[in-house]
């Protein structure tokens, strides 16, 4: 194969590489970026064979100066400033090491006030931490596992972060 052809290989290659279920959309802008802290509380349920099941998740959201900006909230999240988002899931990678929260891509469904969330479509969450169990059998019906976790988010969209 000639130079020529191995780096328009090398081209095709590289534009492949982030088809995976969690790309987000073709032409969507970076808006911003937020490291997440978190925690996921399990409950032990089921009749027949027991399993861990998630029952509340905690997350907070911090830019690249360790300043928090957002929250989590039911089905999205809050910022500082006020502005909220609710997002549907559209997307999920499991991840490849066990005990690791997956990789996932929501689809913003609606937006209230005005703020760092005003322009944002979609959400990527990449490069989780904890926060699962290793296995999802359980013995002990009823019982509580809390998992600390931390991810990479990533906010698309139109516009810029103000």
């Amino acid at each position: 194969m000639t130079k020529a052809r191995s780096a328009s290989a090398l081209l095709v290659l590289s534009a492949c590489a982030d088809t995976s279920l969690v790309s987000p959309p073709e032409g969507a802008s970076l808006l911003f970026e937020a490291t997440a802290r978190g925690s996921i509380v399990y409950e032990c349920v089921g009749v027949e064979g027991h399993v861990w099941q998630a029952r509340s998740v905690k997350e907070a959201f911090f830019d690249e100066h360790g300043r928090q900006i957002a929250e989590r909230q039911t089905r999205g999240w809050r910022a500082i400033d006020g502005s909220t988002v609710k997002v549907e899931s559209i997307g999920r990678e499991p991840s490849k090491r066990a005990g690791n929260i997956d990789s996932r891509l929501w689809a913003v469904r609606s937006h209230e006030g005005d703020g760092i969330f005003d322009s944002v479509e979609t959400v990527r969450r990449v490069r989780g931490k904890g926060g699962e169990p290793v296995s999802f059998l359980c013995s002990d019906w009823g019982a509580q596992s809390r998992l600390d976790y931390t991810a990479h988010y990533q906010f698309y969209g139109v516009g810029r972060y103000p």
